[in-house]
This record gives C-alpha cells, structure tokens and sequence, in this order.
C-alpha cells in the first residue's frame, strides 16, 4: 500500500479523531453503487478493504483513508449513433429539419434510457491523516482530484480545517535556487529530470529527461531567466520523487529495502502485512516532507500587508469579482506569482466570504 503521487495539505488546528468518532461520521457518506439514473458515487469504503472492518484504519498517529468511486460507461459513439438513428427518423417521417434545442431534448432522454443498461466501473482514492504533525495526504496526482475527496471529508466530519502544505513558500524560488547551485538540500540529491518554463507570457518550457543537470545547456536556460517548475530529487536513499512548484510531489519510487521490509509477514496475515506497509509507507513520506519543509524555512519571499492579508489580495479580488475566474491558474496568469501564493490568496478570500470553498468537483466560485 504505497502512495504514489502526493497531494500534501497542514492543518490549521490540532488533530483529534477517535475511532467511534470517526467511523459514525464517514458511515453517513459510505460508498453506494450507482442508481438506475446516477452518472456516478463517491464515498467511503473499509480503508483496508475486504480485509478491514473499518471505513477509517487508525495506525499509531496516522490514520487511512479510502474513498470508491463508481461511474457509468456510456461511450459518445453509442449515444450518437443512436441520435443520428432518431434524427434521421424525425426528419423522413415528418419532413422537417430537426433543430438544436430538439437534438439537446432527444439526446438528453437517450442518455436516460441507456443509463439503467451501462456498464460501471470502480475507482479507490487513498488518503492519511498524520495527527501527530497534523497533515492531511491524499495519493492523488492533481490538486482537483485531492479536493473532491477532501470536499467529501469535510462534508462527512462537518469541518475541515486544511491548507495546501506549502502555500507559506514560493516553490519556484527554491526548486530553480537548488538547480543553480546544483545542490539540494541536506538528505536530499539531485535527479536527472526537470522541467523549465520562461514565466513571460510566452511560458515557452523546457523538459530535461535523465538529463546531467549541472551541464552547459542547463545553465543557459537558467541564464535566460527560466524558472524551474518541476524537479527530480531523491530523500536518503529511501524515496525517489518529482516536486512540483504547486506543491505536489509525483512518481513516488520507493527503495527496495522499504519494498521488502515486510516481506517476513506471513501471507496468511494479510491484514497485519496492509497494516505494517501503511505504517512503513505513511511514517517514510512524513519525515520526508518533515525534511523538506525544514530545508526551505520560512517563506520569506512575500511579506503580509499591513492588514495580514497576503499580498495581492485586494487586486485577486477585484480580479475575480470581475471575471469570475475563481481559479488558482487563472490567478497566477494575471498577478505574474507562484502557485502556492495563488492557492493562500484563495484561501484568505474564502475566510472572508467572498469565494465559496471547494465543492466535490473540487472548484470554487463566487460566494452569493
């Protein structure tokens, strides 16, 4: 049970879930299958599936989560040609052009009539909860995935205090800071790939692959004033990783000695063996992340206005009060900052009630 692709967020107050507590509020959101006219379900299931008796598994301070999804299979070739079918019928019969807003209409009852007949297919989605450090980890490789299954969190346990984990540094300086120097932090190498973007409008990038990153060509990029947006690094021989300057941490790769150090577990004991592989996995990626936010201290690139709101507030807001574009990306375009910034400045707004808080499709919008 290894998390692959990491989405990291901290809390913003202390940790305290029991058990009891934890199991009666996810059993009101627990995972269903699709009804006869349901596209899809997301909800929770046993986090150590058929071999659990518990949607969440507390293990010393950390705690499993596993969320299911279910989803219909209805390929757009078959809704077409099924349209195309009725069209084609409408208009000999009745010799008459069949116009849009119909087309919307008759597509709309296909799609209910096949739904009850289609195929379902079904996703888990893992995350943990560190309660000791007080992070919340979902394996997912996009921070809109991450958030749908934090959304159906906080709809389950009524609040959910969270942060993205690194909003307090501008990742962007530190990734392109530690490539320059050729030279990652203490407990950490350098890999061989990395990604580089010119933050002008053109945003041309560059991608190195099992590249020597300390070479001429590296350094010409650097020189023309690319800034590093993706960097292979590798934590004590333990865990080789991507970090990203939106704060994800992707293609986790895991040492053989953390792959095999369950291996005495008996096949039979196949819950301990799930059990000890999440302690392992889970304890392994918080003292890495432990490392990392040691290693880049205190964010001080961005200093708080005079009123504690992050800089560039009030022009985000106007910004978005004005287009309606409430999105991370959308942000970073216009204000010309690092994603971490974007996504505090969306926090701050949400506190103040302009912007609603993430829903299941992990977007925001313009409060009422």
């Amino acid at each position: 049970m290894r998390f692959t692709n990491l989405v990291v967020y901290k809390y913003k107050t202390p940790v305290d879930y029991s058990q009891e507590q934890l199991e009666q509020l996810l059993q009101q959101d627990a995972f269903r299958k699709c009804g006869a006219q349901e596209y899809s379900t997301f909800g929770w299931t046993n986090a150590l599936g058929k071999h659990g008796l518990t949607l969440p598994h507390f293990s010393k301070e950390f705690i499993l989560l596993c969320a299911k999804r279910e989803e219909k299979i209805l390929p757009a070739a078959v809704v077409n040609e099924a349209l195309y079918e009725r069209v084609r019928h409408i208009e000999h019969e009745e010799s008459r052009l069949v116009k849009k807003k119909e087309k919307d209409e008759l597509k709309e009852s296909i799609i209910t009539a096949l739904l009850p007949q289609a195929f379902t297919k079904s996703s888990c989605h893992f995350a943990f909860i560190d309660t000791k450090r007080g992070l919340f980890v979902v394996n997912e490789s996009s921070f809109n995935k991450a958030e749908q299954l934090a959304a159906l969190f906080r709809k389950s346990v009524g609040t959910l205090p969270i942060i993205p984990a690194f909003c307090d540094f501008d990742l962007d300086v530190h990734l392109t800071d530690w490539l320059t120097k050729t030279q990652a932090p203490e407990s950490f190498t350098l890999g061989y790939d990395a990604k580089l973007e010119d933050p002008t409008d053109e945003g041309d990038e560059v991608a190195l692959k099992r590249h020597a990153l300390g070479s001429d060509e590296t350094r010409l990029h650097l020189d023309s004033g690319k800034r590093v947006t993706e960097l292979a690094l590798k934590w004590s021989e333990s865990i080789e990783f991507t970090l990203k300057n939106d704060g994800s941490l992707k293609r986790l790769s895991y040492s053989d000695t953390i792959k095999e150090s369950n291996s005495d577990i008996p096949k039979e004991d196949i819950a301990v063996k799930l059990d000890a592989e999440f302690l392992l996995c889970a304890g392994e990626i918080s003292e890495l992340l432990d490392r990392l936010f040691t290693s880049m201290g205190s964010s001080d690139n961005e200093e708080p206005q005079s009123n504690d709101k992050p800089q560039h507030y009030q022009e985000a807001k106007s910004f978005i009060i004005e287009t309606g574009k409430v999105t991370v990306s959308a942000l970073q375009r216009h204000l010309r900052i690092g994603y971490n910034n974007a996504a505090n400045i969306l926090e701050e707004l949400e506190k103040d009630g302009v912007i609603t808080a993430p829903g299941y499709n992990g977007r925001r919008e313009l409060a009422a």
